[in-house]
């Protein structure tokens, strides 16, 4: 099953002025009622539909960080909350569904260097939404200063450097690339999605790519990472999600091709 993970940019600019240490004392204990109420005196009735629909699946909008490290370049955190999870039985013939609620525990890393900020296994966007703002909220005073990593052109490029760079024995490669209104034999068709080995060698990525008004999502494997003598296989797309295919990867795994991520879309130098 793939490692699901949402990545959002945090504005280096204000997070600049937090320590490691202060950032997790901010967050530390923050919860999603805190959301509620900033909605509740600002008068966001749409804020406040978004939290009343979220408090079906998360009963009673239970959920809170807990800190677990903070170093000068990274704050790892423990999201705590309750999730109702819809069970449908046969009883007697007839099917019946009822609900539980289970506790679940999410990784959340917050990257200082990169200003970029991770949300592990979130089963909803609009939870991870709802989290981002309620992080905004402790850190920046406002709901909106955190937003989704977004698949811009020039990060294909990018990639495509990092990719078949020759500082690599091993290189990686693009596999499959879904575009946005490309033109193909001059007809501009709303998404296309093109797929195979090495397609970056092939004429028809760079006519999709050039022609495209955007570029929803990419998934390619990596380069032969040495810290963790692997290549990876994942897909990161145009609202944040990054979905990692390759199993058995250690969290430890994981951090080493967030950095590698960071420095390809030029997050941080290299």
């Amino acid at each position: 099953m793939p490692r699901a993970i949402m990545l959002y940019r945090m504005p280096l600019t204000l997070l600049k002025k937090y320590s490691a240490e202060d950032l997790a004392s901010k967050i530390e204990g923050a919860r999603l009622m805190e959301l509620k109420r900033y909605f509740e005196e600002e008068g966001d009735k749409l804020g406040l539909r978004r939290m009343e629909a979220l408090s079906k699946v998360v009963p009673g909008l239970e959920l809170t960080f807990v800190r677990l490290t903070a170093s000068p370049s990274r704050v790892h955190m423990l999201l705590r909350y309750k999730y109702s999870i819809k069970i449908s039985y046969i009883s007697r013939g007839e099917r019946k569904v009822k609900f539980s609620n289970v506790d679940v525990e999410s990784d959340v890393d917050f990257r200082l260097r990169s200003g970029l900020l991770a949300l592990y296994d979130i089963p909803l966007r609009r939870l991870a939404r709802a989290v981002c703002e309620l992080i905004s909220l402790k850190l920046f005073g406002n709901v909106s200063s955190i937003t989704p990593l977004t698949l811009e052109r020039e990060h294909l490029t990018m990639l495509e450097s990092w990719l078949k760079s020759e500082e690599y024995s091993v290189k990686g490669t693009i596999i499959r690339v879904t575009f946005t209104r490309p033109l193909l034999n001059g007809v501009r068709v709303e998404e296309l999605t093109v797929k195979r080995e090495a397609l970056d060698q092939t004429d028809l990525y760079m006519s999709m790519k050039n022609s495209a008004d955007k570029i929803k999502a990419v998934t390619f494997v990596t380069p032969l990472l040495e810290e963790i003598q692997k290549k990876v296989t994942c897909r990161i797309d145009s609202r944040g999600g990054l979905l990692i295919y390759t199993p058995n990867l250690r969290p430890a795994d994981i951090d080493v091709l967030l950095s590698y991520l960071e420095k390809a879309l030029g997050l941080v130098s290299r």
